[in-house]
Order: structure tokens, then sequence, then C-alpha cells
């Protein structure tokens, strides 16, 4: 690579990171409290999510934010509610760190003049948003298998304080202090509403959502149709769900147990092999 060449990436890496270096300064005290409302289960160093901020603001709105695609993704960990906010969060963190990154690329190429570091300068910026992505997808997966293994259980609780005459927003309050893991804490947000003045259909629809899975969506259904009814059979109705339930974790089970069967193959035909092997080498090298 010329000199020139290398001089040019210097002075166009120093005035990236001036650049990064004033919207830091203006951006902490414009937008500093967004750091600590970032969701850091999601968002990847969120100290510096205030320079994506403040480029942000140039734009009159997120680029991408009302492709329903987007919507979908976003809205999954949290609910809608939070949705717009976790992919603004994302989007600042993501210009953040590339602007952070591409400035030291550029002084690296600079220095060591090697051409292959160009390609380097494009991709990397990309790493951050690619593991946030990935990070939002294990989480998603994660929430989502603890709803499907508890929400047989959540329904058999509910069927039996409702059938002993327990009222449903007191039955909803008791099941849902019963546990931490993700779905109790969505009934207990849930619940808070309620308490706050929201109608339970509304609650319940938004459980539903935040919650993101069919068997969530099935048992919102369930209630809010007995409630408009104003029929005394929702302990039916939820008992005849709660079977379907079961059932349905019954069978995932299996299918786990047989996937589960299929990965332990692998090592113990690595095992059957490395034994293999340590009989026949030694027979063929005339050791034995």
């Amino acid at each position: 690579m010329s000199i020139a060449l290398r001089y040019a990436f210097a002075a166009a890496g120093t005035v990236i990171a001036v650049f990064t270096l004033a919207m830091c300064i203006m951006g902490y005290k414009k937008y500093g409290d967004i750091s600590q409302a970032a969701d850091r289960d999601y968002i990847l160093l969120p100290c510096f999510i205030h320079i994506g901020c403040c480029i942000l603001a140039f734009f009159r709105s997120v680029p991408g934010e009302n492709l329903p695609s987007v919507k979908s993704f976003f809205s999954k960990p949290d609910g809608p509610e939070k949705g717009s906010f976790l992919y603004y969060c994302f989007c600042s963190s993501s210009l953040s760190l590339a602007f952070l990154i591409i400035p030291l690329i550029m002084f690296l190429i600079s220095l060591t003049g090697e051409p292959l570091l160009i390609l380097t300068a494009a991709a990397v910026p990309l790493l951050p948003a690619l593991y946030m992505i990935f990070e939002i997808k294990r989480k998603i997966k994660e929430k989502d298998h603890a709803v499907l293994s508890d929400i047989p259980a959540v329904i058999s609780k509910l069927t039996l304080l409702i059938g002993a005459g327990t009222v449903l927003r007191e039955a909803w309050d008791i099941t849902s202090r019963t546990s931490d893991r993700p779905l109790f804490l969505e009934m207990r947000e849930a619940s808070l509403r309620m308490k706050n003045g929201m109608s339970e259909e509304d609650a319940l629809y938004r459980f539903s959502q935040r919650c993101g899975i069919r068997e969530a969506r099935q048992l919102a259904s369930v209630i809010t149709q007995n409630l408009k009814k104003g029929s005394g059979e929702l302990s039916t109705s939820l008992r005849y769900l709660g079977g379907e339930c079961w059932a349905e974790k019954k069978n995932r089970a299996v299918v786990e147990g047989k996937k589960a069967e299929g990965r332990l193959l692998v090592p113990l035909m690595m095992m059957f092999i490395g034994i293999l092997l340590i009989i026949i080498v030694p027979l063929f090298s005339g050791l034995i």
C-alpha cells in the first residue's frame, strides 16, 4: 500500500474519531439517561449508547422501525410496548460500537499497510449488531421454553382456585406469586395492571402478547370469552385447556428425549473409535 493511501486512512480515522468524540460529549449530556434505562440483558455495552443516540438524532425516525418483521422480533422479549425502545437501543448501540471500532481499524491499516484489513473494516463493525441479535434470539428461546414448561401447572393452579370459589383476579394474583420464573413474572405484571384500573380483557391481551406463545394466547382467550359470557364454566374450560397443555408437554418431553439420545450417540461413537484405535494400532505396529 502506498504512503499516500496510508496517510489517507490515517486522516479518515482521525476525522471519524473526532466526530465520535464530539457525539460522545454531546450525547452524554442529552441521552445519558438512556444508558441507564437500556436493558443490559440485550444491549451490548450500554455505557456508550449515547453516541448512537446522538447520531440517530440526525434522522427524523429510526430506520426500519415501522417494518412488521422488526416490530415482531423486538416485541418478543418484553412485549410491544417496549419493543420500539429496545429497537432504538439496539440501533444506537450498534452505531456507537461501529464508530468506536472503525477508527481503530483505519489507524491499524495506516500503520501496517495491509490491504486485507480493509475487508475487516467493513465486516468487524457489523459483529456487535449480529451478537446482540443472537443474544436476543437466545433469550427469546429460553423464555419461550420456560413459559411452555410452566403453563400447564399454572392452568392447573388457576383451575383449582377458581373451582374452590376464588374470584379470577385473586386466583391470578395468588398463582403469580408462587414463583419468579418468566411466566409468573408476566402474570404479576398483568395483575398489577388490573389493580391499577385496567380491565381484565386488556390486561390478559397484553399478557398474551408479552408471552408470545400460542398456549398463553389460548389461556387469555378462554378466560376472556368466559368473562364476556358471564357463565360459571371457567373452571371447566380451564380444566380442558390444562389437559391439552399437559398432553403437549408430555409429547415435547418425548421428542426432546429422542433428540438427547441422538446427541449421546456422537460421544459414544467417538469412545468406540478410540478403543478400536488403542487395540488396532499396536497390533499392526507389531507391539503385541
